[in-house]
């Protein structure tokens, strides 16, 4: 259960490496060091004032410079973050001290725990508010420039405040839409206080693009969602979207009076998915009446993929029924778009594994499909000694990767001194880099700080290799800003076809087309997309280049 109450700390950003076949990028970040703590070099640090700062999303804007956003809080109250760095980690001076921003929309308490950048490069936040010596507290959605700027173009200067029949309400996850429509999701609370509420269910909404409610969708604009009738508490872990626009919808069932949230024996929290139309009405033709129940899955799920052909990709943790109930291993499954399990996938479409020792869970906080394989960002304290961060990676057919990291798991555990936090988001501008980014606290300081780790997923190659690596692929222009991007593939084999590939940072794939060899001139069409930064895989079978492409105004 994410708290949005203030806390008090600064903020903290680092980069780590990965054993083996993954190496620390020691050319991100500075160094920094406590009393008594000291951090390699690729670590970065920011004091947002001795203020309690959270990061809940890692913003990539075109050059490479990357926005930390979350908020920053103290006994004055709660307002939006933004973390500035350059490409190499470092601080970006040019927009403030420390690359630090803070934007107070006019009340007590502005919480952000999502941020996702528009199509116009506009940041969109969501979160909740309330005023001093308030305990209820409202939906809260802004939209700022990529300084902290509001837009009077959004809502009242720049924010919108909504305040729905619960008694409390904050939204989690926000995805802009394609038509200009924003998607909110979030958890309503009702009881008397936020400490004791009798029962809490998920909530879903669209606004138009100026900030208004789109009443259209759902129940005039919004529909609360409860997994299953005999537990009183269903809290939001994630939701996406499918190319047909339908909205899906997981994360876990307990039975909460006052903040119980432990199965009993009259409710056993599974994974359930749950899909709604475009219009946010259950789309009967998925499961029983739009609801979809995993097999084997006592725990929840906290991160929702949609892949290239609208499979859907749940992760989450699960117990395997001898652990006193509790949820610590880590499941991956696959759905087909029509809703059943993906029987090719892993074992029967789960795979459920306990990833390390002890009966604390190993949670899973992103899901990202690069290339042929799942990259599973987690957060781990099952050693009971604090949090560590991580990565998985997976084959397309569900297979752990045992050759990534360390016998197939990446951890912090022995270099870095967590004791809480959470991993909140896993991203990348090409395939050869993922940054892991949100939360933690240190030993010596005991309070929160935002991070954000930079991991290399290939070895080093030597220059020659790098030039011949080049030679295969070549693209222009780059940045392109008429609407058509030349690649020349020329450098690959004479035989097969070839695989042209353009996906976002997140890697959903954006565009797809085969092409015979010999090798020539292609042409992608992304005339219809918006400014900013994406990938371009180019494979066959044998051969593989990436480049990153920069699509101009």
């Amino acid at each position: 259960m994410r708290q949005i109450l203030p806390w008090f700390a600064v903020v903290f950003c680092l980069s780590t490496g990965i054993l083996q076949a993954q190496v620390l990028d020691s050319l991100f970040g500075v160094p920094y060091s406590f009393t008594l703590v000291h951090f390699t070099p690729g670590a970065t640090s920011s004091d947002f004032i001795n203020r309690d700062d959270r990061c809940y999303a890692a913003l990539h804007l075109p050059g490479g410079k990357i926005i930390l956003a979350g908020h920053t809080s103290s006994a004055d109250g709660t307002d939006m973050a933004l973390l500035h760095l350059l490409s190499d980690g470092t601080y970006d001076e040019g927009v403030g001290p420390g690359g630090r921003i803070r934007t107070n929309f006019g009340h007590y308490a502005d919480s952000c725990v999502a941020a996702v950048l528009d199509a116009e490069g506009r940041i969109l936040t969501a979160g909740a508010t309330h005023e001093q010596g308030q305990i209820m507290f409202n939906i809260l959605v802004a939209r700022t420039d990529t300084l902290g700027r509001p837009d009077s173009l959004f809502g009242n200067n720049g924010s919108v405040v909504i305040d729905l029949p619960p008694t409390r309400e904050i939204i989690t996850k926000i995805i802009p839409l394609p038509d200009g429509r924003i998607l909110i999701a979030g958890d309503a609370y009702y009881g008397d206080d936020y400490y004791f509420p009798d029962s809490t269910r998920i909530l879903v909404g669209r606004l138009w693009p100026d900030g208004s409610v789109d009443t259209s969708f759902g129940n005039n604009g919004f529909f609360y969602l409860q997994f299953d009738s005999g537990c009183n508490s269903s809290m939001l872990g994630d939701i996406a979207v499918d190319s047909e626009g339908r909205v899906l919808v997981s994360g876990a069932s307990y039975f909460i009076y006052p903040l119980y949230f432990f199965p009993t024996t009259t409710c056993w929290h599974v994974v359930d998915l749950f899909r709604y139309t475009s219009g946010g009405l259950p789309d009967n033709s998925f499961g029983t009446g739009g609801k979809l129940t995993l097999p084997h899955t006592q725990g929840h799920a906290s991160v929702l993929h949609i892949g290239n052909n609208d499979e859907i990709v749940p992760a989450g943790s699960v117990t395997n029924f001898e652990d006193l109930h509790t949820p610590v291993h880590i499941y991956l499954g696959r759905v087909l778009a029509g809703g059943t399990m993906d029987s090719t996938f892993a074992y029967y479409g789960r795979f459920i594994r306990h990833i390390n020792g002890g009966i604390g869970p190993a949670a899973p906080s992103d899901l990202l499909e690069l290339a042929d394989h799942y990259y599973m960002g987690f957060e781990d304290d099952a050693q009971g000694t604090g949090l560590y961060f991580g990565l998985l990676r997976f084959s397309k057919t569900g297979a752990w990767d045992m050759s990534f990291g360390n016998n197939g798991v990446f951890n912090t555990e022995g270099l870095l001194p967590y004791i809480g936090g959470e991993v909140t988001q896993i991203s990348t501008v090409d395939s050869n880099y993922i940054f892991i980014s949100g939360y933690h606290q240190t030993t010596a300081l005991q309070k929160n700080n935002m991070f954000i780790a930079k991991v290399k997923l290939n070895n080093v190659v030597s220059a020659a290799e790098a030039v011949k690596e080049e030679s295969k692929l070549r693209i222009f222009p780059n940045p392109v800003s008429g609407g058509v991007l030349n690649v020349d593939y020329s450098g690959f084999a004479d035989e097969g076809l070839v695989q042209l590939r353009l996906s976002d940072m997140q890697g959903r794939l954006l565009w797809q087309r085969q092409v015979p060899a010999p090798g020539g001139i292609g042409q992608a069409d992304v005339s219809q997309l918006p400014p900013g930064m994406y990938v371009l895989e180019v494979s066959n079978g044998v051969q593989r280049a990436v480049r990153r492409v920069v699509v101009a105004r």
